[in-house]
């Protein structure tokens, strides 16, 4: 199933900028589905790099799965706020 979602495995890039570039807690998701250029305000740089360097590929890729698995947002809150407590 993630594989659909994973730009690599098709052979494409897959970037982000803006806000939900540098908030830390979705950086694990997004990396799970792919993305490996993060477009980010200077000021917001390291913590960035921080977060992105705290996670393996195969944790952010697992907690994409378990994330996609769900459809309550709820569920999805509480995955993210575990992953932030493991951290």
């Amino acid at each position: 199933m993630l594989d659909n979602f994973r730009a690599l495995a098709h052979g494409r890039e897959l970037s982000i900028c803006g806000d939900m570039a540098h908030e830390t807690q979705y950086i694990p998701f997004l990396l799970g589905i792919g993305v490996r250029a993060f477009s980010v305000d200077p000021i917001c740089l390291l913590r960035t790099q921080q977060a992105i360097t705290a996670v393996s590929v195969s944790e952010a890729e697992a907690l994409a799965q378990s994330l996609l698995s769900v459809s309550r947002i709820s569920d999805i809150e509480e995955l993210l706020k575990a992953q932030t407590r493991t951290d």
